[in-house]
């Protein structure tokens, strides 16, 4: 009896140890052979090729977003008037207001301290006078490049002339015929400074063509001579007056000495007709 029990009790225990066995060698297998984890887990990562870089796809076009009120682009002549604005001296005209701006053309040395403090404009020559521009400009005089004779027909001198006179606001051009290469030259210049022209011709010549071109231009209207008696010269003044109060914006030029120095100061005290202002000529070019 007791060796059946015995004999049961070892077949017993032989079959646990057979069961684990297998079941170890079960798990073993199943973890040699288990498939790759489609989710990319750890072994995946190790065991996996190294990721190539992938081509773009060359029918593919980039998303392009439209532009959010883009700002207008300032015209070309809007950016041309940088020298005109900025040497222009201050000066408020009042709306409906008709302008008469004088230009005063003065020998080298003469002194014109006297008129300091008036709205007035003075054209000088860049060769004799260009030093002179501060001083000028201190009396709270706005200032022209003078152009003439041999300056005003050498391409390389009218490129001097304006490059060196910085605190201009444009030209003044007394010739009435000149060189149609030296024409060219300076209608580029003044696109480029940026800057105003007054000349001695109507609109058939270069002032017409400065004028298309979006720069201020205007021709004079009338001339106070040295050559002049004092009654002719403030004869002449009050012409100028006259027609600007009646047909609008004038623009006189003024050769100095002595004689016509004092016409001048005595007309420039002058109280004005109501509704006319003595400008510079910036003022009275903006204001058609």
């Amino acid at each position: 009896m007791g060796w059946r029990v015995h004999g049961i009790f070892g077949f017993l225990t032989g079959l646990v140890k057979g069961l684990v066995l297998c079941a170890i060698v079960f798990v073993a297998l199943t973890i040699i052979f288990k498939p790759a984890d489609p989710s990319g887990g750890t072994a995946a990562a190790v065991n996996a090729p190294a990721a190539q870089p992938q081509a773009p796809d060359a029918a593919a076009t980039p998303e392009v977003q439209p532009a959010a009120n883009p700002a207008v682009a300032p015209s070309a002549a809007q950016r041309q008037l940088a020298a005109f604005e900025r040497n222009a001296m201050p000066f408020n005209m009042p709306i409906s207001t008709r302008g008469l701006a004088v230009i005063l053309v003065a020998p080298v040395g003469f002194d014109l301290a006297p008129l300091a403090g008036l709205p007035l404009t003075v054209a000088i020559d860049p060769v004799t006078q260009g030093q002179n521009i501060g001083a000028y400009r201190a009396y709270g005089f706005e200032v022209l490049t003078l152009l003439r004779g041999g300056i005003r027909d050498s391409v390389p001198d009218i490129s001097q002339a304006i490059a060196t006179m910085t605190g201009s606001v444009g030209v003044f051009d007394e010739a009435i015929s000149s060189n149609p290469a030296a024409n060219i030259t300076l209608l580029s210049l003044l696109g480029e400074y940026g800057l105003a022209y007054v000349g001695q011709t109507g609109f058939g010549g270069i002032l017409g063509q400065v004028g298309e071109a979006g720069l201020p231009a205007m021709s004079i209207s009338a001339t106070v001579s040295s050559a002049m008696s004092g009654s002719e010269a403030r004869l002449a003044l009050d012409n100028a007056t006259r027609n600007a109060l009646e047909t609008g914006n004038q623009v006189v030029v003024v050769q100095m000495d002595n004689l016509i120095l004092d016409v001048l100061l005595s007309w420039a005290s002058t109280p004005k007709p109501r509704g006319l202002v003595l400008a510079p000529v910036s003022a009275v070019l903006r204001q058609p």
